[in-house]
């Protein structure tokens, strides 16, 4: 009678980590990851799997570097006083770069970082007004 030999059942076992892979995100917070697999060597024969899963993956965040910031201006400020108190003059509004400041080689707003806005305005004319027009003899 032949004699048949089964072949003795092989464990699976896990591969060294591989390298962790490169942040995801060029800047700010990211993902790295590395990986291994249960193929070193394969489960065979009836052999038991490896206790995690045939793939494990590690992650932990990456952080290269701050992301550059463009500026952003600000809301205007209300309209100033008239400067005149009768016929004429002007009144003028500001807005800042700094919503957001500009940060880490990010864009300005522009040339400068207060922007100024002037208009003319009139005040209705009163009595006031023109008595102060009547020179005095």
């Amino acid at each position: 009678m032949p004699c048949v030999i089964k072949a003795c059942p092989i464990d699976g076992g896990y591969t060294p980590w591989s390298e962790w892979s490169d942040c995801s995100k060029p800047c700010g917070i990211g993902v790295t990851s590395r990986t291994r697999t249960c193929s070193n060597p394969e489960p065979e024969f009836g052999g038991r799997n490896c206790s995690g899963g045939y793939q494990i993956t590690q992650t932990n965040i990456c952080f290269e570097e701050n992301c550059p910031v463009d500026g952003g201006w600000s809301e205007w400020t209300s309209w100033s006083q008239c400067t005149a108190s009768c016929e004429g003059g002007t009144q003028g509004r500001t807005r800042g770069c700094f919503n957001p400041t500009p940060m880490f080689g990010g864009e300005p707003c522009g040339d400068q970082e207060t922007e100024v806005e002037e208009r003319p305005c009139k005040k209705e004319k009163s009595t006031d007004c023109d008595s102060a027009l009547i020179p005095l003899l």
